[in-house]
């Protein structure tokens, strides 16, 4: 008899159930990866297009990745493979296609970065 009463009260919908409470209720975000060509870049005390000083971290987009990507100084953009870095440098208008320049700050470490490939990047 003890087991009617819990079939009935496994069988009545919960008209709460669809809505979840807390962080588990998160909106998805599609991500858009865009294919581009990386190269590295060195100069030290050389200002950015947002006025800072550049500084290891900090990658420079071309302009057209900036429209595409809907990209803001400051924001957080991943090079898949490579690493994360701050949008913080412009490249020179020249440089029409999907471009993204990274600056380390040694010469060494630009000459062991793998100019020209193309990598996945978005952002975050």
């Amino acid at each position: 008899m003890r087991v009617l009463p819990l079939l009935l009260i496994l069988l009545i919908p919960n008209p709460g159930a669809d809505q979840t409470i807390g962080p588990a209720r998160q909106e998805t975000a599609t991500i858009k990866k865009v294919s581009v060509i990386a190269t590295a870049y060195c100069l030290r005390g050389r200002r950015t297009a947002s006025d800072k000083i550049v500084y290891p971290g900090c990658i420079a987009l071309s302009r057209c990745l900036v429209k595409e990507l809907k990209a803001h100084f400051g924001d957080v953009i991943v090079v898949e493979g490579i690493g994360v870095f701050v949008f913080d440098d412009l490249m020179p208008p020249q440089w029409r296609h999907r471009r993204v320049d990274i600056h380390y700050p040694t010469l060494r470490e630009c000459n062991r970065f793998p100019n020209g490939q193309r990598f996945l990047v978005y952002k975050r």
